[in-house]
């Protein structure tokens, strides 16, 4: 299974860069792609760090920053309701209040110990809250006549998916080598990675037609 995600993030990071080279207007597409890139980066740094013994957490914990504000930007780039847009430019700052008062909670020195899972779990929760308010906003308006070539309805169904199917993992991963008999969780994880990819890869190749 662990291949197989490596192969679909791979795939994602780099049909989208591709998609963004193709349609530089579009949308949301640039902050979308620094999101993809963060993740595969880090990945990979983290996976080097592991090899010499080296602790990660640090760096998953700057991904948890990383990742939900460019998320928050590329929603601010697609929405078109001036209330939808309030609400993700609050939920922009009210996560990044929240990430830096995390860090006073935890302390400096806990950082590279400590995943950060206050700001990880209020991350994915406004992700998924956002994500209802986006298609709600698209199912009201003309695009839904042709969703199956709109590269941010995948996006966001994949988003959705994933965040809000992750939160009870994200709740209890500082207490993982307590609780030994939740490692299936990991499992449920990869597949919701794995669907949140599919989503992306579908969106891409079905909307490629369109950037054409």
């Amino acid at each position: 299974m662990q291949i197989l995600l490596n192969v679909l993030t791979f795939l994602s990071v780099f049909i989208c860069l591709l998609y963004y080279l193709k349609n530089r207007n579009k949308n949301g597409v640039f902050y979308f792609f620094c999101y993809l890139l963060a993740i595969v980066l880090i990945d990979y740094a983290a996976g080097i760090i592991l090899k010499n013994g080296g602790t990660t957490l640090i760096l998953y914990n700057c991904l948890i920053f990383l990742e939900f504000n460019f998320l928050f930007l590329f929603f601010i780039q697609i929405v078109s309701r001036k209330s939808s847009l309030q609400i993700i430019k609050l939920s922009l700052i009210l996560f990044n209040f929240t990430y830096v008062l995390s860090i006073f909670y935890y302390g400096f020195k806990n950082i590279y110990l400590i995943y950060n899972a206050i700001s990880a779990l209020l991350g994915s929760a406004l992700v998924g809250c956002i994500s209802v308010i986006y298609l709600r906003e698209f199912l009201l308006s003309d695009k839904v006549i042709n969703y199956k070539k709109d590269v941010t309805f995948w996006f966001t169904i994949g988003l959705l998916i994933y965040y809000i199917g992750g939160m009870p993992f994200t709740a209890i991963i500082n207490y993982m080598k307590e609780m030994p008999e939740v490692i299936d969780l990991f499992l449920i994880m990869n597949g919701l990675t794995i669907f949140m990819h599919i989503c992306f890869i579908i969106g891409f190749i079905w909307s490629w037609k369109e950037v054409k």
